[in-house]
């Protein structure tokens, strides 16, 4: 038998969403627990660990982690999924050149460079900006991809993976994981735009910041073509099969895991809801709905028998119904998988959908952003639930979303035999998924 011996890691994580951050820092903190030498180079704090030190982007500022979201302006059907995919990729270009300006000039990283510091494997986000793989480059170590969110389109050919719209539907447009003809047709041509405005917006903005730093670095079209291995938070019963080749891993469900309710008045309001709760989150990026559908949400549920726990940033213009509980910040996966908890309203983050299938309770998707429509859309194909689009988001449709989840719940077994039947397979991520990827990060004799 071979044994491993611990080695030295840099991870590069740019994007500042505390999400991400959640799914991240569960790897990076086994990676240290389980001896090796990790530098994380991110935004948010970790465990206090010897194994762990964090260089903190925080410098100069951090930008606001949230999207504006509004109502649609009247455009409809095809006109309206390519003006979202505009307004998406022009937010992406944002994100990723602050990104970049950010990583590359971080001071401390500079003296890490100068200093010739060696590491042996170099973990870079795979998310909008690839300057990541310019600060890999100083370093020449093997490089391993991590993605807080399915593939992207223009990821695939980094890794000869197949993204044929056939059976690959484009997470942007909202298709299932059986798209249609029409839903094809319309993956094949936003494919074809995030790729083209990938490569000569983004990537080329990114080249000029990265050359400014560093002279002397290779072009991110070619530098992106050094990874060795991808791990995706994507997991095929909640987002599809997919055919990929060995160096691509999906361990989505890998940062499920119970914290426990510290919050007594939270413990003791979940506990003694006799007719059933609904927890309400639409994450930690789209905190701000408009004011109109937030008065749509408690229009409804101020008259529902039903208890409610809102995770909400600021309630400051509205009333909160007594029926209402709001914090700032919610133990997720601890109040999904209570026993009082009927159903849940949120934006279907790829976080939420793998926590809701995980605790195997029925969710209201009202997708804001991103892949988000896509995961609505795979979480209603397995039988999860159902789909608001956030202009149709009314209170007669609120109202029969509620009482649809509700009425279908009493068909599926008791939580005690799981919920859904995807809901046991789920249920091992925690030990499946670190397993999966562990042979392909540690180092062996």
């Amino acid at each position: 038998m071979r044994e491993c011996y611990p080695v030295k890691i840099l991870a590069l994580f740019p994007y500042n969403g505390r999400s991400h951050h959640i799914y991240f820092s569960t790897f990076v903190e086994e990676l240290a627990a389980r001896k090796h030498s990790v530098v994380v180079v991110n935004y948010f704090p970790l465990k206090n660990d010897s194994n762990l030190r964090q260089i903190s982007l925080q410098e100069g500022g951090i930008t606001r982690d949230t999207v504006e979201i509004e109502d649609s302006d009247g455009a409809s059907g095809i006109f309206k999924e390519f003006s979202f995919a505009y307004d998406t990729a022009k937010a992406f270009k944002h994100i990723a050149n602050d990104n970049c300006r950010r990583l590359v000039n971080n001071r401390h990283i500079k003296e890490m460079i100068d200093s010739e510091e060696r590491f042996d494997v170099i973990i870079v986000e795979q998310f909008v900006t690839d300057c990541g793989f310019a600060i890999a480059n100083r370093f020449k170590a093997p490089i391993v991809g991590m993605a807080a969110h399915v593939m992207f389109p223009w990821t695939y050919s980094r890794l000869g993976a197949d993204d044929h719209p056939a059976f690959v539907p484009n997470h942007f447009t909202g298709a299932g994981p059986t798209p249609d003809l029409w839903e094809r047709i319309k993956s094949t041509l936003i494919n074809l735009f995030f790729n083209v405005y990938h490569r000569h917006f983004i990537q080329r903005s990114d080249n000029e910041i990265v050359r400014e730093a560093f002279p002397d670095t290779p072009n991110l079209v070619t530098l992106v073509n050094n990874m060795s291995l991808l791990m995706l938070n994507q997991y095929f019963p909640l987002t599809g099969s997919r055919v990929y080749g060995a160096n691509v891993v999906e361990i989505g469900g890998m940062h499920v895991k119970r914290q426990g309710i510290r919050d007594r008045n939270l413990q003791s309001f979940l506990d003694s809801a006799k007719n059933g709760v609904i927890y309400i989150s639409f994450g930690s990026v789209a905190s701000d709905l408009p004011k109109r559908k937030m008065e749509v949400i408690l229009n409804v549920i101020k008259h529902s028998e039903l208890r409610f726990i809102w995770k909400i940033e600021n309630t400051d213009d509205f009333t909160i119904p007594s029926n209402v509980l709001t914090r700032k910040w919610l133990p997720q996966v601890d109040i999904l998988c209570h026993e009082n908890v009927l159903g849940f309203i949120s934006h279907s983050g790829m976080l939420s959908s793998s926590e809701a299938m995980h605790c195997g309770v029925p969710v209201v998707s009202v997708p804001l952003f991103g892949d988000q429509f896509a995961n609505a859309a795979s979480a209603r194909a397995v039988g999860l639930g159902v789909t608001i689009h956030l202009e149709d988001l009314e209170e007669n449709t609120l109202d029969v979303a509620l009482k649809t989840i509700l009425r279908e719940r009493h068909r599926w077994p008791s939580r005690r035999q799981g919920r859904l039947p995807l809901t046991v397979v789920l249920h091992g991520r925690q030990i499946a998924a670190p397993a999966t990827v562990r042979p392909r990060i540690d180092v062996r004799k």
